[in-house]
């Protein structure tokens, strides 16, 4: 069955209801707190993220009287590096097509205002699929949270830094073994606990991102009424 409304009659017709709803494109939460939380910088050739703490002092500790205090230097930092990855989507229109869709009398909504909101969520859903993956897809995709909370068995090099000779850098991941098992809150408090720094510190988790039926089950525990 072929649509009423071709793409030049979506945006004009003598009586309409005005207004643009997305009747395609859900919602993602990941990449919305991702682009929350973004800044603008001046990108070089590469994106470095310094200093990355990777050891503790050992020099110190308790001494007794004369004993000499060990000032050789240690190396505890280091910086992990990325190179940007570039997205882009087109806006195209035709001059007849905007001078059909120009006056009062004729335009329903501006025809280049609403294709650049559709090209902007396009990007946000696109953005908010690649946010998952590990970028092995395409050397052009990012490396999404599948490359950054892994253990080196999917992505041993993660920002320059090999996950297998630096096992500090390796992220808390527990896949039993790829055999499914049932969500507890058990599971989930010892996660947490591996994530989380020691007690005084605010190296703790803000975000926890999972599935609808995760979520669904997580809640499912919760209620116990």
């Amino acid at each position: 069955m072929a649509l009423n409304y071709d793409y030049i009659s979506s945006y004009t017709k003598d009586t309409y209801i005005p207004g643009f709803i997305d009747e395609v494109l859900g919602s993602n939460p990941a990449i919305f707190r991702a682009l929350g939380k973004a800044k603008k910088k001046r990108w070089g050739k590469k994106i470095i993220i310094s200093p990355l703490l990777h050891s503790k002092s050992t020099r110190g500790g308790s001494y007794g009287k004369w004993d000499t205090l060990n000032t050789d230097f240690e190396d505890k930092v280091t910086a992990a590096e990325f190179l940007p990855k570039y997205y882009r989507w087109p806006i195209t229109i035709s001059d007849i097509d905007a001078l059909e869709n120009a006056g009062n009398e004729s335009e329903i909504v501006d025809i280049l205002d609403t294709e650049t909101k559709i090209a902007k969520i396009s990007a946000q859903d696109d953005l908010g699929a690649d946010i998952f993956e590990d970028g092995t897809t395409s050397t052009n995709d990012m490396a999404g949270y599948a490359a950054a909370i892994d253990d080196g068995t999917v992505v041993a090099t993660y920002g320059g830094i090999a996950r297998g000779t630096y096992t500090w850098w390796a992220s808390q991941y527990d896949y039993n073994s790829g055999t499914d098992r049932a969500l507890t809150i058990k599971l989930m408090q010892n996660m947490w606990g591996l994530c989380k720094g020691g007690r005084d510190s605010t190296d703790t988790p803000t975000y926890i991102c999972t599935t609808q039926d995760l979520w669904d089950k997580f809640a499912s525990i919760l209620d116990v009424s």
